[in-house]
């Protein structure tokens, strides 16, 4: 039985046909552009991992040398407790470069932009507000958050950004940390915050000031 065989049941000009043919290619074109989806998604995943690799390679240099350093002692426990509760080794970066300026460097010119300085103390020690605060503190923890955008949003991919914003909200061992870092860095200079306070001041960055930002 041949194509013949059929040729006089079968109107090829017939509109059904042409249509079916139409829907045909449409679907066949449908998949060639999720095939191509497909393969970008892939290769951004595998752009991810090599990224989160290197992050993970520099956590652990930069690690070390804060292991050896005494003086970062008390904030061993919550940073282990974030690795624990699978904290993407970027943010445990961004963390810790509040209080360790090599890491804030590091980030910073992985974007082409300066190294910041400080070194800031007053002599009498100062309780935290937001009236009193002084303006070189002020702008340590805005060139923080401002790393913390390169961090994050630095040619990331869908799937990578949505896992930091849900690492953000819903950890607890990350807001821990972050509050044991950022209630070391005043400490550091000499002022004093509660821990109640330095959790919403934290909260308060991460919900109204990161989070919008890099949706």
């Amino acid at each position: 039985m041949g194509v013949n065989d059929f040729g006089g049941d079968i109107d090829w000009t017939d509109e059904s046909w042409i249509s079916m043919w139409n829907v045909s290619e449409q679907i066949s074109e449908a998949y060639k552009e999720e095939v191509k989806k497909g393969d970008k998604q892939a290769k951004k995943s595998r752009k991810d991992e090599k990224k989160a690799k290197q992050h993970d390679m520099l956590l652990a240099k930069f690690l070390v040398k804060i292991l050896i350093d005494k003086s970062y002692d008390k904030l061993l426990p919550s940073l282990f407790k974030a690795f624990d509760s699978w904290v993407p080794s970027n943010l445990i970066l961004w963390i810790m470069s509040l209080v360790y300026i090599d890491i804030s460097h590091t980030i910073r010119q992985s974007t082409g932009r300066s190294n910041i300085s400080f070194n800031f103390s007053i002599e009498e020690t100062l309780n935290f507000s937001g009236d009193n605060l002084p303006q070189e503190i002020k702008d340590r923890i805005n060139s923080w958050v401002e790393d913390v955008h390169s961090v994050i949003s630095f040619n990331p991919s869908k799937i990578y950004t949505t896992r930091v914003i849900e690492s953000i909200k819903d950890s607890k061992e990350l807001y821990n940390f972050s509050v044991e870092v950022f209630i070391y860095f005043l400490s550091e200079s000499n002022i004093y915050i509660k821990p109640k306070t330095a959790w919403d001041y934290v909260g308060f960055i991460f919900q109204k000031i990161i989070l919008p930002k890099i949706k």
